[in-house]
């Protein structure tokens, strides 16, 4: 991830209120679904909606202006009354800029389709407009000249300024909006100051945390998860990165902000409890993510009515919760399935045994032993009625 560039000009204080304003300003996600995104088109016909945002601005190239840079360069900073300013700020009208309401935390490894998608996404899974959410995202909402500017003289803001200023930007806006991709190694958990936001959101009472992936990430994930059948190599494969962060082996680009970043941690948490924070919003987000969709593919089924496809989703997702010792959410899950049999085929069925034993696995897992065996030999009893008392199956 891109350092995350603040422009800090000691001459602008006697405007501190309207600077602080500027200054969280935020691009709607109209404009970026319509407007940005067709100027990426325009200028990426090949890759369009694949290009990466270090591509549609490319800061290594110091005499060169991309898509954002362009946009800005004969405007007038409102911020310090120079040439030169922040895509934000050349934009006009309410559908277009107002103030931050969500604070984009991703990489610029990440391309704009993805971004689009996961913004879009979170204003129709929350009946937003999408004229009236307004994103901070660092790319377009930093002043890029101004960033230019001070890589040819070589200058880096001091990281004490470059950290109060960031943990004021995020308090402020108070929500976090955390991009993971791909699920099978997301970029974001390997960028320090992708998951030093995070942290920094996740600690604060009166900041709240959003994760979300791209779609195209969600339903391949999804479709993992649909066609599990005692492989759980899919699943295991996701816990296993969403739930190894290690932030002393996660990079940036600058060193320096690593190490500061580091000492912080060190100093104010521990590594250890800083991973363990990180790996439980993770581990939340993934849990809620499956129980969402086992919830959306009972919205099509009649009440209680027998649905194959649904029945074995909530059999695997229930086996899956078990495993991660969700017992209560791995009863749940299999009780949808037990009642879509009970319901259109009755309690003597032989399918019945299956969720009777899987509820039994969970009630064993809770130490509530006396309901798990009493489940068992239910199970028990409809399999020696089926197939008799010596089968081995």
């Amino acid at each position: 991830m891109q350092r995350k560039h603040i422009d800090i000009d000691p001459h602008t204080s006697a405007k501190s209120d309207n600077k602080d304003d500027l200054d969280l300003r935020g691009v709607s996600v109209h404009n970026l679904a319509n407007d940005f995104i067709d100027q990426v088109r325009d200028e990426f016909p090949d890759s369009a909606e694949n290009t990466k945002i270090y591509q549609i601005e490319d800061l290594s190239k110091l005499d060169e202006n991309g898509i954002i840079r362009e946009k800005g360069k004969d405007t007038t900073c409102p911020i310090d009354g120079r040439q030169g300013a922040a895509y934000v700020h050349t934009l006009q009208g309410n559908e277009h800029v107002g103030p931050s309401s969500i604070m984009l935390s991703y990489t610029w490894e990440y391309t704009i389709g993805d971004i689009v998608d996961v913004l879009a996404n979170y204003c129709t899974n929350n009946n937003l407009n999408p004229k009236e959410v307004y994103v901070w995202i660092c790319c377009l909402c930093v002043n890029q000249h101004r960033v230019i500017e001070k890589k040819r003289k070589g200058e880096v803001v001091p990281f004490e300024e470059f950290e109060s200023v960031f943990f004021k930007r995020v308090t402020s806006i108070g929500h976090i909006l955390a991009m993971m991709a791909p699920w099978t190694k997301p970029e974001y958990l390997f960028r320090v100051w992708c998951i030093f936001e995070l942290f920094t959101a996740s600690q604060n009472d009166g900041c709240k945390v959003t994760i979300e992936m791209p779609s195209r990430e969600r339903e391949d994930f999804l479709d993992g998860v649909a066609n599990m059948d005692g492989d759980f190599g899919h699943i295991n494969k996701l816990f296993g990165v969403l739930s190894a962060t290690d932030v002393e082996n996660a990079e940036a680009s600058y060193e320096s902000d690593r190490t500061d970043i580091l000492n912080i941690v060190n100093k104010k948490t521990g590594y250890a409890k800083f991973n363990i924070t990180i790996n439980t919003l993770i581990r939340k987000w993934v849990i809620r993510l499956i129980e969402d969709a086992a919830h959306s593919k009972l919205e099509g089924v009649a009440d209680g009515e027998y649905d194959e496809d649904c029945a074995v989703f909530h059999r695997r997702v229930g086996i899956l919760f078990n495993q991660l010792g969700e017992y209560d959410l791995a009863i749940d899950m299999h009780n949808v399935e037990l009642k879509m049999v009970e319901k259109d085929f009755g309690c003597d069925h032989i399918d019945m045994y299956k969720p009777l034993a899987n509820i039994a696995d969970a009630l064993k897992g809770q130490r509530k032993y006396e309901e798990a065996l009493n489940n068992y030999n239910k199970a028990l009893t409809i399999v020696e009625n089926k197939w008799g008392s010596d089968d081995d199956r």
